[in-house]
């Protein structure tokens, strides 16, 4: 009896080592390296159920999948990611595009970068664990790196079809109309009485009527910006999911320097003003359990400057901000 009720976990534990085994030869022919350089990262939860299998082979950093959609959404990021690397922007290199193996698995292979400790943050509230000098020190640099991918136009001669141009399709912003439409949208869960003492047991002292005088103010504030800055006959490049955990912190020959990935929801736009915003709103909002990161982050904001991004430092740039800041 007791063979028998072992045989059935024994056979899949077996199985399993197998394909990881497989698996890794596979992904050690692709990387041009040794067998024993192959490191997976979650084999187990990605057999559970996991989107994608992280690993590392040699020199690179991959992502594999096996579900339709997921292939769709990583061919995507890999031309958004080549394409963000063409037009200078800091970010990690494809070294191996998407493509599928034999045994029907996609998979792209990035350059493997050498990180600063703790730089790579797995969960937002990971960002609570940061102490003031590094989340200085990372407000920096992602401020630098967020004004230096602003404002670039997407050259003739690159392949964009991969770049989403359909705001139904992830958070791209089209137009003022459209964020128009997003703040009503939070405006209108404000509203609601059962969230609003919901908020007021959360967040005791906070007033919230005062808020809702501010989050009406931004439609104001987003014409402003974009009676500046408007609609440009060029097409932009936008990231459009720079949150904490999107950002490489480079060590060794590139500490000081910050690298996006996660290039999945990249995005054309004729708003690079709001692609701005939509950038400076993601990371402020995603570093809300570490009030110092949130600080550092508003303060670098207002004193970085690049000759490309026309938005100068005067009032239009804390405008940004605080709209920015309201919107996180």
């Amino acid at each position: 009896m007791s063979v028998t009720k072992h045989s059935t976990p024994l056979r899949v534990f077996i199985a399993s080592r197998k394909e990881a085994s497989t698996l890794k030869y596979e992904l050690a022919a692709l990387a041009s390296c040794k067998y024993w350089q192959v490191t997976l990262k979650n084999f187990q939860q990605f057999k559970s159920g996991h989107r994608y299998l992280y690993f590392t082979a040699g020199n690179t950093f991959g992502k594999l999948t096996n579900d339709p959609e997921t292939k769709v959404q990583l061919a995507r990021e890999s031309s958004s990611t080549q394409t963000a690397h063409a037009l200078g922007l800091p970010s990690v290199k494809v070294l191996v595009p998407y493509c599928e193996l034999a045994s029907g698995q996609a998979c792209m292979l990035v350059e493997r970068l050498t990180l600063s400790r703790r730089s790579l943050i797995r969960e937002f509230r990971d960002t609570a664990l940061i102490g003031t000098a590094s989340s200085q020190q990372y407000a920096a640099l992602a401020a630098d790196a967020i004004f230096q991918s602003s404002f670039r136009p997407i050259l003739t001669n690159l392949a964009t079809n991969q770049l989403l141009r359909n705001e139904e399709q992830a958070w791209v912003v089209r137009s003022p109309s459209s964020l128009f439409l997003k703040i009503e949208l939070l405006i209108s869960h404000y509203e609601i009485t059962p969230v609003q003492i919901s908020l007021a047991k959360a967040f005791p002292g906070v007033d919230f009527d005062y808020l809702l005088q501010l989050f009406r103010q931004l439609p104001i504030a987003i014409s402003e910006l974009t009676a500046n800055w408007g609609e440009m006959e060029d097409e932009y490049f936008a990231h459009n999911d720079t949150t904490v955990k999107n950002i490489y912190y480079g060590a060794g020959k590139r500490q000081g320097s910050a690298f996006f990935f996660d290039y999945e929801v990249a995005s054309a736009t004729h708003f690079p003003i709001l692609s701005l915003l939509q950038d400076l709103t993601q990371f402020y909002s995603s570093a809300s359990f570490n009030i110092s990161l949130q600080q550092h982050f508003a303060q670098k904001s207002l004193e970085v400057q690049y000759a490309h991004v026309p938005i100068q430092l005067d009032k239009d740039r804390r405008l940004i901000m605080r709209t920015a800041m309201l919107l996180g």
